[in-house]
């Protein structure tokens, strides 16, 4: 019976031990790849917030060049910036038009073409026109909805690009260019397709920190309602927290998701590249762990099929031994009272005993 008590003990211990190990295995195997998947994402991101950059940057220097020449010269026409926009920004696929505004905040050209209906449009309103007066330097504006005062104008988000043109020290106009936000989500949703081939639920986002505005997405990732928007700006505010712990992961409805932030360089704006992949998807990848664990399942149990193998081998041994035992006791026992019987009748007081019984009979 104590050897049963032994095994189950065991069998407990091995269970326990077992359970542990694989636990902790598995946590171990789960932080891996969660720092792997965000190191994938911090890349990922940081590329995208890379390009961006370098598109805002460029298409900044092209501006600087050009209200250079127009700071000597009198306002372009639209046929002069159509020139321009060909040779130079036609290059840059993300521009859809530059334009100039006089000092009043009048569209005076515009190019290309298609554009013209936007003439005479006064935009002193706009947040980029106020900004430069003020400051005198070149403005990044937040995403904006195409001003249509006429209703002929086409309907398009745009980033705008501003930066004013001087005559000696006199403020002459604004010269500023247009970024196609259709072509910036498309841009976001082909990277988002490559970057989460065969999963669901997940994305790369491009954030208006700043407003809290998502300004593209992608369309085929997680349910793209308000509360996974709220998700998304908290989850934006946070990565962008130097104290918060970069292999953080957030929940949300019950899945993991690692996240990863990068933001777009430049002082002027405060756009956020985040990219969101869910954990769970990641932990079928895992077969390195699926074989240690088996390998320590295939131990365990084995060392239970030997514990049993030598209790059982015990029990039948031990079975055996008593009964020898037993039928050696039996054997003594038996020798002892032959011996005690001999004992007697071979003693003195038993043989005087037998010849006075042997006279009785005589007589």
């Amino acid at each position: 019976m104590k050897n049963i008590y032994l095994f189950i003990l065991l069998v407990a211990v091995l269970v326990i031990g077992f359970g542990t190990i694989t636990l902790s295995l598995y946590k171990n195997a789960m932080q891996k790849i969660r720092k792997e998947r965000d190191v994938d994402l911090s890349i990922i991101t940081r590329a995208i917030a890379n390009d961006f950059s370098n598109i805002f940057t460029s298409t900044e220097k092209d501006l600087k060049l050009l209200a250079t020449i127009y700071s000597k010269s009198k306002a372009p026409t639209s046929e002069e910036l159509s020139d321009v926009f060909k040779s130079v920004f036609a290059v840059n696929s993300f521009t859809r038009n530059i334009f100039y505004l006089d000092s009043d905040g009048t569209m005076k050209s515009i190019a290309p073409q298609k554009y013209k209906s936007e003439i005479g449009n006064n935009y002193s309103f706009r947040n980029y026109f106020i900004k430069i007066k003020e400051s005198k330097e070149s403005f990044f504006s937040a995403v904006l909805k195409n001003y249509q005062d006429k209703k002929t104008e086409e309907d398009y988000d745009v980033i705008v690009i501003a930066l004013p043109i001087f005559r000696g020290n006199k403020l002459e106009g604004i010269l500023g260019a247009d970024l196609d936000l259709t072509k910036i989500r498309k841009l976001i949703r082909t990277d988002t397709e490559t970057t989460s081939k065969g999963m669901s639920n997940t994305g790369l986002y491009w954030i208006d920190f700043k407003n809290a505005k998502i300004v593209a997405g992608s369309e085929s990732s997680t349910p793209y309602n308000a509360s996974f928007e709220e998700f998304l700006f908290k989850v934006a505010a946070k990565s962008s927290d130097k104290n918060e712990d970069r292999f953080t992961t957030y929940i949300f409805k019950g899945n993991k998701y690692v996240v990863s932030s990068n933001f777009i360089m430049n002082k002027k704006f405060t756009f956020q590249i985040l990219g969101i992949l869910p954990l769970s998807e990641s932990v079928f990848t895992i077969k390195s762990l699926h074989g240690q664990i088996r390998g320590i399942a295939i131990i365990v149990g084995a060392v239970i099929l030997i514990a049993l193998f030598i209790i059982i081998y015990n029990e039948k041994v031990l079975k055996k031994l008593k009964h020898r035992i037993k039928d050696l006791e039996i054997h003594i026992d038996r020798v002892q009272k032959e011996e005690i019987m001999t004992s007697i009748t071979e003693s003195d007081y038993y043989q005087e005993l037998q010849k006075k019984i042997d006279s009785l009979k005589n007589k």
